[in-house]
């Protein structure tokens, strides 16, 4: 079945098939409504749903954009009180799914900001282990999750209706923010039918995913304050509120990256002159390590093994920024195991000045926009040494350090960019273009327009070469 402009194409098949006896295309998928809550008292009652009542399976897909990471609020929600409760929540960026009562739940901490649109995926099946029977599955990828308590293997049988953007038997805890494109399935979705609603990073036509029973366009195709059903009967009711944004998922800047086994692979760019000598620039990138703490060569600039520059998170859980010029080895010391999070992106600006009188301000190190405070050791130099080098990402080339895990939008400027260059790379947690930087002299953007092996420099002439491995990955900064 199609979505909500099924009766009007309907008859234009009939019509043009009169005419010719061809069969039309369907128009084209266009999203372009959503739902805006005011967290106040706005929510959509959607009916009781079968699909997620007396069952051992289900799956729910919903696309949201939250205004509110500082308090706990609901996408939506089902039953008659806290006993049985099933529902995902947002708690100061945490995603919790309750999963049959308050005190039974799956937690993933730190996954959201109030600037980006998510899709979250819920796959429930009562038949597998206790640890497997909620898998939590955000923007394509199955998040890594710790479960309380035990989930019960069939949910219960619903007497109260689906609430979305809200705790079914409560006023508050409403949602503030955006909710698009919401399904509901009475299957377990399984990884293909994820990425398949995930996509390219919006929503797409979801009606003939396997095990469909209720789809929710949120404002295409409705007319307030009717949320229609696109699949079942069960259209939803606009709770105090009657008007439909235009904020919609739109198409990530960044939709691939490069993924390094951390054995043999890394890229290499060559010499780079602007690092021969150079008294200022800033290191940009978007690393995702798999195991922490680890010995993973994040950026090295080496001439020899007397005359580098590299970032290094070491397996004692300290992040060295080395500098070594004529065989004299200085360096600061940042404890990093507290500040990124195993298996998930994070994003590092090293900007030196080597005019600067102090080491404080000749280095500044930021990670997720924050200005870290670090240990030091020597005095930095007030210049990198002089020479052809080899520039690397994901390898160092004095010692054995090969990066297991992503990098994306890596890229190097020939100033010392200051924290408000910083804040506006990093955005809301996801890179962004950086066209606009006059001191920007090399960007790859590690995947995206680029031919394997070979990473485009899109700014400079200093492309990169992927080394024992071909392959682009679709895990992005989100």
């Amino acid at each position: 079945m199609s979505f909500y402009s099924l009766t009007s194409y309907s008859q234009l098949r009939i019509n043009q098939g009169a005419l010719d006896g061809g069969t039309p295309t369907p128009p084209p998928f266009v999203n372009s409504q959503s739902i805006l809550l005011d967290g106040v008292d706005d929510y959509v009652d959607i009916g009781n749903l079968s699909a997620i009542s007396n069952t051992s399976t289900f799956s729910v897909s919903t696309w949201f954009k939250t205004n509110n990471i500082s308090s706990q609020t609901f996408l939506w929600s089902q039953g008659s009180g806290s006993s049985q409760l099933f529902a995902p929540s947002i708690s100061t960026k945490d995603l919790i799914v309750f999963s049959g009562s308050s005190s039974i739940f799956v937690r993933r901490n730190n996954v959201f900001n109030s600037t980006d649109w998510f899709n979250l995926v819920v796959v429930y099946n009562g038949s597998l282990t206790n640890a497997e029977r909620i898998k939590l599955y955000l923007n394509g990828s199955l998040l890594v999750t710790s479960v309380s308590g035990t989930i019960p293997t069939t949910t219960p049988t619903f007497t109260t209706n689906v609430k979305i953007g809200g705790i079914t038997y409560l006023t508050n805890y409403t949602f503030n923010g955006n909710i698009d494109e919401t399904s509901f399935f009475n299957n377990a979705l399984s990884q293909t039918d994820v990425n398949t609603i995930y996509g390219s990073g919006v929503p797409s036509d979801v009606s003939t995913i396997s095990g469909i029973t209720n789809w929710y366009r949120c404002g295409d195709g409705d007319t307030a304050p009717t949320l229609t059903d696109n699949i079942g009967s069960n259209d939803g009711t606009m709770t105090n509120f009657s008007t439909f944004s235009t904020d919609v998922p739109t198409i990530p800047f960044s939709t691939r990256s490069i993924a390094l086994d951390g054995v043999d692979d890394f890229v290499t760019f060559g010499n780079m002159s602007n690092f021969s000598g150079a008294t200022q620039f800033t290191f940009s990138g978007w690393y995702k390590m798999n195991v922490k703490p680890a010995t993973d060569g994040l950026f090295d600039v080496h001439i020899d093994n007397n005359n580098f520059f590299n970032i290094l998170p070491f397996s004692n859980g300290v992040m060295y920024i080395q500098f070594k010029v004529g065989g004299t080895l200085s360096f600061a010391q940042v404890n990093y195991n507290s500040l990124i999070t195993q298996g998930q992106y994070f994003h590092i600006a090293v900007a030196y000045d080597g005019s600067q009188s102090t080491n404080s301000t000749k280095l500044k190190v930021y990670i997720d926009n924050v200005n870290i405070a670090y240990g030091q050791s020597g005095t930095f130099p007030s210049s990198l040494a002089i020479g052809t080098n080899d520039v690397r990402i994901g390898s160092l080339q004095y010692t054995t350090a090969l990066l297991d895990g992503n990098a994306d939008e890596c890229s190097v400027f020939n100033t010392q960019l200051s924290q408000s260059d910083v804040t506006a790379i990093y955005g809301g947690g996801s890179p962004s273009s950086l066209s606009s930087y006059s001191s920007l002299v090399s960007w790859w953007r590690c995947g995206d327009g680029d031919t394997a092996p070979i990473l485009t420099d899109n700014k400079g002439s200093n492309d990169g070469t992927m080394t024992n491995f071909t392959t682009f990955s679709t895990d992005v900064p989100t």
